[in-house]
């Protein structure tokens, strides 16, 4: 008996607890009434209170649907002698499109390890649609002229393909440069013999003596860019020391008595031909590694 009057004494001493707890209505509403998709919307909650009573609003935690929770603003507690209103504006958006959108929000009361709910009364807003009504049936616009299209230059591909193009370049000559050297030096002696060609081709049927030196030093100066040696200054008797060939020093004997002595009929291809014989010889050392 004792432990039920106990009991009855808690639910007695409760009681007033909660009917004035429940007594307290929140007031909640939106500050717009229209919504589009998307679009931001300010819902206000607030409350009148006796001074002395602790209460919570609900933070992000709570289930706003059909909204979504974006940011909450809380204002500072203003009091007079006995009350006090506490207010908060919650930011929410919508991805729904229901016509009708609704939400009411608690107010959590406080009493000592319990708390008592209060709920705001319910607000409604309305969305707007930015699809008009489609006519039944759709009458579809043809257009069949095509649309360019601007596309972004990827910077990071290009510079991955070109650090991969370097790096491939970079094993590439180390390699084969040997052999890359040997195609780019046997080029470059072709390019200097055919060079050669054409201006020795151009002189080789002289007329005269100073004819026939043009022509000579124009293979002088050939041999010269060959052997990386000043050569157009060379007489005959530097050449023969040089060259130590039997064939050129005949040709450059005949030359010398044809400049010098009495003109006679020179072959000129000897010299062209000896010209031939150095490429090759460089083109051969170059393939023999030398």
């Amino acid at each position: 008996m004792r432990k039920l009057f106990f009991i009855l004494g808690i639910v007695i001493g409760f009681v007033p607890n909660i009917s004035w707890a429940t007594a307290l209505k929140p007031q909640g509403k939106f500050i717009q009434k229209n919504i589009k998709i998307a679009q931001e919307v300010q819902f206000c909650l607030s409350i009148r209170h006796p001074k002395n009573i602790e209460l919570v609003f609900p933070d992000s935690s709570f289930d706003f649907s059909p909204l979504e929770f974006v940011s909450k603003e809380y204002f500072t507690t203003k009091s007079d002698s006995s009350t006090s209103i506490d207010s908060a504006v919650y930011t929410l958006t919508t991805y729904e499109i229901d016509e009708l959108q609704t939400l009411r929000m608690p107010i959590y009361i406080l009493n000592g390890k319990d708390s008592v709910v209060t709920w705001s009364d319910t607000d409604t807003l309305f969305f707007l649609t930015t699809v008009g009504k489609m006519p039944n049936p759709i009458v579809l616009q043809q257009n069949t002229s095509l649309q360019r299209i601007e596309y972004d230059f990827n910077y990071y591909y290009f510079f991955t393909g070109l650090i991969i193009l370097l790096i491939v370049v970079g094993v590439s000559l180390f390699l084969f440069k040997n052999n890359l050297r040997v195609l780019y030096y046997s080029w470059k002696l072709d390019y200097q013999y055919n060079r050669f060609l054409k201006q020795f081709e151009a002189k080789k049927e002289f007329q005269n003596t100073q004819e026939l030196q043009e022509l000579v030093w124009i293979w002088k100066k050939f041999l010269g860019k060959l052997e990386q040696q000043p050569i157009e200054t060379y007489t005959t008797k530097d050449l023969m020391e040089f060259y130590y060939d039997n064939k050129l020093n005949e040709a450059l004997q005949k030359i010398d008595y044809c400049l010098y002595a009495e003109p006679t009929n020179i072959d000129a291809n000897e010299l062209l031909n000896f010209g031939k014989h150095i490429v090759e010889q460089k083109k051969q050392a170059l393939t023999n590694g030398k």
